[in-house]
């Protein structure tokens, strides 16, 4: 068998790229029994990959303990000696694939590392796995040329490329494991929406992928794995150069970035990304969507343990355990860990579908996307939990009534944090801001935005404009915000513009929000801003 990069076609073939190195061919197709004359020949075969699980502990990889998982969900062809698909069909739960061929000529089995499928009662589904080093070309999985007489079995199984030592053969497993984990997580939709259409992600992962800046696709230099939306196109970016990081082996972080599309395709995410970790004071919005990336992973892999390995020969790693609450110091809504807890705690104790539903509440809601306004919306999806609800977020230190986080009472040592939300009763009031002193505060954590809400229809011009500033390096202040509408529709105001940012904007009737923040605001240090709404 081969791994090759293909570039996708439409109908009878396309051209493929030049073939990475292949490993030793596999034994020839097994003969069946001869058809009966005038009876089409039948092909039909299994579809394996090598998967490596994680080791005890943080001891990275265990490529000893490697076994062979069918590739599930993939479409499959046949091929003829000019490239043309002949038959096309999709490997079962076991990987089984199977077509009929009316003559005896030179074909071969591919197998494409995508699972697809449009118009069907099930959803719609198009995701592909694709190498961002070679023009962006689907991975596929060749059987070696053959002609059968008879009925024929040809399986096919994707090495991981693993000597013992290390890798030296072609890694042809790789996007096939990425898939299973797709395959899983899309399965895992289905069970809450059975017939919801997903929309087009490709999932981009090269052996060349590292984690290095600037960001260059087309070097393989993607600082992380990570999800984007920009321009509209949903990607996701794995790592994969070895010795370094590598992650197509790391489903639970395969399944956490998958979880951020699936935020994208049927929810809303007002996160403000940056970095993040464990014991961090995260501003709301990062904290859910991160908790959300990390509890996902353990509800769509039935498997609350989180690794995450790297290294030399991939020999160490990192794991969490997503169904442990935060410890005393870190409990609230601005904690990560608290916030993976509690989703994959929900999902555990009330179910995914409502899990699920809540989720899909956001697009729609007028409270940013915090563990406040996925707690209320799970007391609407699951009506009979309310007391339950409560009871579990009081356990990491959350206690608020609504959407809104009122009446919540742990400020996470930021004052500035609390009330959850500012009322804007005169226009304008004055709003400070306070920079916190964690280490890695980089304008994302507790108390670097200021959440204000206010009520006004119509045409309207929004303005904050600068007050007061505590320091002097650099010498201007750089207000930004991001506008909620009432209905849930987002609006950014984001500029270099010194001291002030404005924007225009039509408000459907009801009450609206602005997260705002300064961000020229150092560690430990202050502005104030007017906010008006002329």
């Amino acid at each position: 068998m081969s791994l090759v990069a293909s570039l996708a076609a439409c109908g009878g073939g396309g051209g493929d790229s030049t073939p990475a190195p292949a490993p030793a061919p596999a034994p020839g197709p097994a003969p069946g029994p001869a058809p009966a004359p005038g009876t089409a020949l039948t092909i039909s075969g299994t579809a394996t990959f090598a998967s490596v699980p994680p080791g005890a502990g943080n001891t990275g990889l265990n490529y000893a303990g490697a076994v062979d998982k069918p590739i599930r969900g993939a479409t499959a062809q046949l091929i003829d000696a000019g490239n043309t698909v002949l038959a096309t069909t999709t490997t079962d739960a076991s990987g089984n694939y199977g077509f009929s061929l009316a003559t005896s000529q030179a074909v071969t089995v591919r197998v494409r590392a995508e699972i697809k499928r449009t118009g069907s009662a099930n959803g719609d589904r198009d995701f592909t796995i694709r190498d961002n080093t070679s023009g962006d070309a689907v991975y596929v999985l060749d059987s070696a040329a053959f002609t059968p007489t008879t009925n024929t079995t040809q399986n096919l199984r994707a090495a991981s490329g693993w000597n013992g030592t290390s890798y030296t053969g072609t890694r042809a497993a790789g996007p096939f494991a990425i898939l299973d984990v797709v395959y899983d997580a899309q399965a895992k939709i289905a069970t809450a929406a059975p017939t919801v259409n997903l929309p087009m992600l490709k999932l981009f992962w090269s052996i060349n992928n590292r984690p290095v800046s600037p960001f260059n696709a087309t070097t393989g230099a993607i600082t992380t794995s990570f999800f984007t939306s920009a321009g509209g196109s949903r990607a996701l970016y794995i790592l994969g150069t070895a010795n370094t990081d590598t992650d197509e082996y790391d489903t639970h972080v395969v399944a956490h970035e998958f979880g951020h599309y699936i935020q994208s395709a049927v929810s809303r995410d007002d996160s403000p990304g940056g970095s993040h970790g464990s014991g961090d004071r995260l501003d709301l919005r990062l904290a859910f969507s991160e908790g959300w990336g990390n509890g996902w992973s353990g509800i769509a892999l039935n498997d609350p343990r989180y690794v995450d390995s790297f290294g030399t020969n991939q020999s160490q790693s990192f794991s969490i355990n997503v169904n442990l609450p935060a410890t005393s110091t870190d409990r609230g809504a601005y904690s990560e860990t608290a916030s993976q807890y509690l989703i994959y705690s929900s999902s555990q104790t009330f179910g995914f579908t409502p899990v699920y539903g809540a989720l899909t509440r956001f697009p729609s809601s007028p409270a940013y996307t915090t563990l406040y306004n996925f707690a209320d919306a799970l007391k609407v999806t699951s009506p009979t939990s309310v007391t339950a609800i409560t009871s579990l977020w009081a356990t990491q230190s959350i206690v608020a009534s609504d959407a809104f986080g009122s009446g919540e009472t742990n400020d996470g040592g930021v004052p500035t944090s609390l009330p959850v939300y500012k009322t804007l009763s005169a226009s304008p009031t004055t709003y400070c801001l306070t920079g916190v002193t964690d280490a890695r505060s980089d304008g994302n954590k507790l108390g670097e935005y200021m959440y204000v809400r206010f009520t006004a229809s119509g045409a309207r011009v929004l303005m904050l404009s600068k007050v007061s500033a505590t320091y002097a390096t650099p010498t201007t202040t750089d207000p930004d915000f991001v506008l909620l509408r009432s209905d849930g529709v987002s609006v950014n105001a984001s500029s270099s513009v010194a001291d002030s940012e404005t924007l225009n904007a039509t408000l459907p009737t009801g009450t609206h929000a602005i997260a705002f923040q300064d961000y020229n605001l150092p560690k430990n240090q202050g502005s104030c801003f007017a906010f008006t709404v002329n």
